[in-house]
């Protein structure tokens, strides 16, 4: 275990207090108990994304939501993209243990592993309300739950002018 600490960068290391080991012992070619977020090509650690009711995980009740996954045996996830973490996982299904090195997740991250605002970032709420047409709303939507790159923020991604939000007809671009 000691080798596989060292392995995870002087940075890491300086917080020691934030790292937990958990040793998994499990059947071979069995899973892990749960799923990752993240990675190089979503801008975001790699984390524990979903602990799967009744698997491994969630019986030894060491891993939580949000945790960031820094090794799973002795393979470092930092700078991994998801595709490459999600291998890493996967290929832990061999082995009859898993040593799982992360460092707890804040109350400040959300299942999805976005950070939550602080009472010192307030939120601006906005209503407000759209009459639909036969155009639509006038906008379309990124992420949300199961997107193409994961589970993200459900973010709005284009404004179509002359829709339901406003302008005349005219000014909607063409496909």
């Amino acid at each position: 275990m000691l080798e596989e600490a060292k392995g995870l960068g002087e940075e890491t290391l300086q917080h020691l207090e934030d790292i937990h080991v958990v040793v998994l012992h499990k059947e071979e070619g069995a899973g892990l108990g749960f799923s990752l977020a993240g990675g190089t090509d979503q801008h975001r650690r790699v984390t524990i994304h979903r602990i799967f009711t009744g698997g491994l995980a969630a019986r030894d009740g060491s891993l939580h939501l949000g945790d960031e996954v820094l090794s799973i045996n002795g393979h470092p996830l930092g700078g991994c993209s998801h595709a490459q973490a999600l291998r890493v996982l996967h290929g832990a299904r061999a082995a009859r243990q898993a040593v799982v090195v992360l460092r707890r997740g804040s109350k400040d991250v959300a299942p999805n592993g976005t950070t939550l605002s602080t009472p010192e970032e307030p939120v601006t709420v906005l209503s407000v309300q759209l009459m639909k047409d036969s155009g639509g709303l006038g906008f379309s939507l990124a992420g949300g739950r199961g997107s193409l790159r994961g589970d993200q923020p459900l973010t709005v991604q284009r404004v179509f002018l002359g829709e339901a939000l406003g302008g005349s007809r005219g000014d909607r671009p063409e496909a």
